[in-house]
């Protein structure tokens, strides 16, 4: 089991990472050739990571 302290540091650790890739889709868009298949990769993360912390502060909130 673990406690809420995790699930925040798990929360901050994503948060951090959406922070990166929008960051990384921002210097691949002021370049001559942006590769649109890596700013579609990162995208797709950053909704993977929004859906996980989703999940975490749910968990954060039952307290599991």
């Amino acid at each position: 089991m673990t406690n809420k302290k995790t699930f925040k540091k798990q929360i901050k650790g994503l948060e951090n990472q959406i922070e990166l890739h929008l960051k990384k889709i921002e210097i691949e868009k002021t370049k001559n050739f942006p590769l649109k298949g890596r700013i579609k990769h990162w995208e797709s993360d950053i909704r993977v990571f929004e859906g996980n912390i989703a999940k975490a502060k749910k968990r954060f909130e039952r307290g599991r």
